[in-house]
């Protein structure tokens, strides 16, 4: 079990071209609290991205992307072992300071 588990998780990679599945729509399968927090900021991020995207198209795709790499990152982490499972981690870490430093610069950007 991972420091970000609580037991079971999703996988990201070898579904490419299918769309992303996760074990935890499974019923009775453990939460993999890390990813649902990272989905749920994105749900959040929805009206921000809207407002970001009407001064500057090309930072509210970098939150997008930013912030839907945290998620892919985070599930496809959690199905490794040994390092490979790190550094997933490692780079879904690096793309949430990503997100945030997009979003903190859209602070600067006129009309907001």
């Amino acid at each position: 079990m991972g420091l970000m588990t609580r037991g079971g998780g999703g996988r990201h990679g070898s579904c490419a071209g299918r769309g992303m599945t996760t074990e935890t729509k499974r019923p009775g399968a453990p939460t993999f609290i890390a990813f649902e927090v990272a989905l749920e900021v994105i749900r959040s991020l929805k009206q921000v991205v809207v407002l970001v995207r009407r001064s500057n198209r090309k930072l509210a795709e970098q939150i997008e992307d930013a912030a839907s790499s945290v998620a892919g990152n985070l599930a496809e982490g959690n199905r490794r072992r040994g390092k490979d499972r790190v550094q997933f981690f490692l780079i879904a870490a690096g793309s949430a300071d990503e997100t945030r430093a997009h979003l903190r610069a859209a602070l600067f950007l006129p009309r907001l």
